[in-house]
């Protein structure tokens, strides 16, 4: 196992161009080995409950809200048909009133 400190130094003299010599490009091929492993398991680890768990606690929290939109898009079709409503037999009463004093 590479010692961290030394994986590092490595990795940072190799990505600055800096030539390294078998035994240390050996160090560093087994070092990026080790993150990979333990990325890898940090990973599967998160993957596992977690983000299904919140997933799923997101998308009942979205339907909520969507259930929540669709009610009050319902009341207020109801409310918008009977102003309609309520506008047309405006307009009608109008239209008899104004229309007598004309003649």
């Amino acid at each position: 196992m590479i010692p961290e400190q030394v994986g590092q130094e490595l990795h940072d003299k190799d990505t600055r161009g800096t030539p390294l010599n078998s035994q240390e490009r050996d160090q560093l091929e087994e070092w990026y080995r080790q993150q990979d492993r333990a990325e890898g398991q940090l990973l599967s680890h998160r993957e596992g409950v977690e983000p299904d768990a919140t997933l799923r606690q997101q998308v009942g929290l979205a339907l909520e809200q969507l259930k929540t939109i669709a009610q009050e898009i319902q009341v207020l079709a109801v409310a918008n048909d009977q102003l309609r409503q309520e506008a047309a037999d405006l307009r009608k009463r109008l239209a008899q009133q104004v229309g007598p004093q004309t003649a």
